[in-house]
């Protein structure tokens, strides 16, 4: 099984607003219904901090979602039932729809958790997926939408064993994950594929960070070969 787990940034969209309005709340989607499409249309949705700040965020919620119903509340969260609306259902499906096209349906979708106006995203599938084709492919799809994308991990689902395991142990799971999808991406392709600057925006960090950490990681690899 492939873990994914990456993050995109919605312009305008009241939930996500919320948290970069309100610093420190933290949005967590339990998803509990689907549609035919594999699309989460019923959710629990807890919400981390104050009355005050929950308060204003339950306000706007019917905009959105058809039933809004408290589950329970008190000085530190609020957790509600919500059931998203007909109508802006089409608005957020599609690129959840385009997502899917490339991962297939045969997946399990983790809690979404949204955080300082982004929305982490997890997802564990069955399908060999070709990260780098689907890095590129979303990236591009998503910016057209005026929705950034920035990935925060891939790999093999072993929960039980080290996340990245075998030679790579010395690694720090973020030396790790940006050499393999440097690799995926085709960085070390003669010509090359993708540039510093591209590998940079995907991980959201700058281009002297992501030299950086492929050069420590680099040297890692190489040392265990050499010395």
């Amino acid at each position: 099984m492939t873990e994914i787990v990456f993050q995109v940034e919605i312009p305008g969209l009241p939930i996500v607003q919320f948290t970069r309005d309100n610093p420190g709340t933290r949005l967590i989607f339990n998803h509990i219904n689907f549609d035919q499409d594999h699309f989460p249309i019923k959710q629990i949705l807890t919400i981390l901090g104050t009355p005050a700040q929950y308060d204003k965020l339950l306000f706007v919620l019917p905009e959105y979602y058809d039933e809004v119903r408290i589950l329970r509340r008190d000085e530190r969260a609020c957790s509600v039932m919500i059931t998203l609306n007909e109508e802006k259902k089409a608005i957020l499906k599609g690129p959840y729809e385009e997502g899917l096209r490339r991962i297939g349906s045969d997946m399990i979708l983790r809690p979404t958790v949204i955080k300082d106006g982004w929305m982490t995203i997890g997802v564990i599938t069955l399908v060999d997926v070709d990260i780098g084709a689907l890095v590129r492919e979303a990236t591009e799809f998503l910016k057209g939408l005026g929705i950034r994308l920035r990935l925060l991990h891939f790999g093999e689902y072993k929960p039980e064993e080290h996340p990245i395991g075998d030679y790579e142990e010395k690694l720090t799971p973020k030396q790790a994950e940006i050499v393999k999808m440097a690799l995926a991406l085709g960085l070390y392709d003669t010509p090359r594929k993708c540039s510093l600057d591209t590998l940079a925006e995907i991980f959201g960090i700058s281009k002297a960070a992501a030299h950086n950490r492929m050069k420590a990681a680099e040297k890692k690899i190489l040392s265990m070969y050499f010395t």
